[in-house]
């Protein structure tokens, strides 16, 4: 219970942190980035040696650390179309509902136990998820149009899959590696991410000097801030991994870890986006947080 607190903190921490982005006018991309290296020396400093050698890529862990590297920037990106297509909300709503196709991945993949009350905790932490980012009432004229072509829809789909496809490999791989957390592994995916990251910097960097517009070019340039925040989002990022692993690593059932975890993720930043950012909550939001509670006592009650 106590790894998995310390992850639903870290994960917090990650959602504070992004929302000081835009007040710091902090550049995404540079920070994401930066977070990713970082992510690969706290694995060093946690494991106390060097995460890599020449065994690595013979691990059964290896080619899903590939894999997984190009899902975190994948996902990243889509997350952040998503935002900028349709709302936060969107975007919010679509990477947490992943824990849909995660739940029944994990039963049906390993067997994990059904019963009336796992299925209640976890229809009522959708319904948290759902509710607790539901926007304020707008006036007609103020709502965005949905009038959108049917295939900018792919991109919140897209969001919602490749988080889900993060979860499951990540518990795929603690289970196929009963290893409780393997580091290398932890390494070698941050820094896949790490290397694709520097590589699209490095794109925009490179055509960074053809744009006409100044506000463009600085919009894309990296600066210290950015890479400071980055350090800043790479401690707690490794933290929120690392601890959701040892959780896994201790027998705990997907189907209970990963709804408890979302859901307890977005009520938690919710409550602190009330205390630190003196936002209000409508009704609808604070239904949301009271099924939050409901749904982690629930599903906690089947452990």
């Amino acid at each position: 219970m106590v790894y998995l607190i310390l992850s639903i903190l870290c994960s917090t921490a990650i959602v504070l942190i992004f929302r000081m982005f835009s007040r710091y006018d902090i550049h995404n991309l540079p920070a994401i980035t930066a977070n990713y290296l970082v992510c690969v020396l706290c694995a060093w400093a946690t494991l106390g040696s060097f995460p890599f050698n020449t065994n690595s890529i013979y691990e059964v862990w290896f080619p899903y650390a590939l894999v997984l590297g190009g899902v975190l920037i994948g996902g990243f990106t889509l997350i952040a179309a998503t935002v900028r297509t349709f709302s936060v909300t969107v975007g919010a709503v679509m990477q947490k509902m992943s824990l849909v196709i995660t739940v029944v991945y994990t039963i049906l993949a390993y067997g994990e136990s059904v019963s009336v009350l796992k299925v209640t905790g976890i229809l009522a932490a959708c319904g948290a998820i759902v509710l607790i980012n539901s926007p304020a009432k707008q006036k007609r004229s103020d709502v965005p149009s949905t009038d959108k072509p049917w295939y900018l829809f792919l991109i919140p789909i897209g969001a919602w899959v490749l988080n889900a496809v993060l979860e499951i490999l990540l518990f795929r791989v603690e289970r196929l590696t009963g290893e409780n957390a393997n580091l290398g592994f932890l390494a070698t995916f941050f820094l896949t991410a790490g290397v694709l990251g520097t590589l699209l910097l490095l794109f925009n960097t490179f055509f960074n000097r053809f744009y006409r517009s100044s506000a463009l070019r600085q919009k894309n340039a990296v600066r210290g801030r950015d890479i400071l925040a980055g350090v800043i989002l790479g401690v707690v990022n490794f933290g929120s991994l690392y601890f959701l692993l040892r959780v896994i690593g201790l027998g705990w059932e997907g189907s209970v870890v990963f709804p408890v975890n979302n859901v307890a993720i977005i009520a938690l930043s919710a409550a602190f986006a009330v205390w630190f950012f003196r936002e209000r909550l409508n009704s609808a939001n604070w239904w949301g947080l009271a099924l939050a509670v409901a749904a982690i006592g629930l599903i906690a009650l089947t452990r």
